[in-house]
């Protein structure tokens, strides 16, 4: 290097440098367990082993990373254990109730539209489909 750069070099460059490049690639090589920490995940103990000791495979390291970011949360696995607990004892969870239609009148019409139809192409004629 020549003498004229060595005075704006610090002495100290290359350790922050080597300190900065190893703490980035420690949480690069821990990403996926970070994810699933900061997700709560159910699986989270499964991801951490196979990242430490599959992580150094990039298959492995790739695997924990999708591992991570497609496994069910905590809050997932109480709602579903909810849903299932609630269709166990015969009723419905509160996301599978259907909306009410906006004007039952329409979906009547549409029902008389479809027996019409239906009559045509059987050749049978319903009462209510006349």
């Amino acid at each position: 290097m020549p003498q004229a750069l060595l005075c704006f070099v610090d002495p100290g460059f290359p350790v922050v440098l080597g300190l900065l490049i190893l703490f980035g690639g420690v949480f690069l090589y821990f990403l996926p367990s970070v994810i699933a920490r900061s997700r709560r995940v159910v699986a989270q103990t499964g991801i951490v082993l196979v990242n430490l000791f599959l992580g150094w495979t990039v298959l492995g390291w790739f695997g924990a990373l999708i591992w991570a970011c497609t496994a069910e949360s905590e809050a997932q696995a109480r709602m579903r254990e909810f849903a299932t607990r609630q269709m166990m004892q015969g009723g419905y969870p509160a996301q599978y109730i259907p909306p009410a239609p906006q004007d039952p009148g329409a979906m009547l019409s549409v029902g008389r539209t479809l027996g019409n139809a239906a009559a045509r192409v059987t050749g049978r004629v319903d009462s209510e489909a006349n």
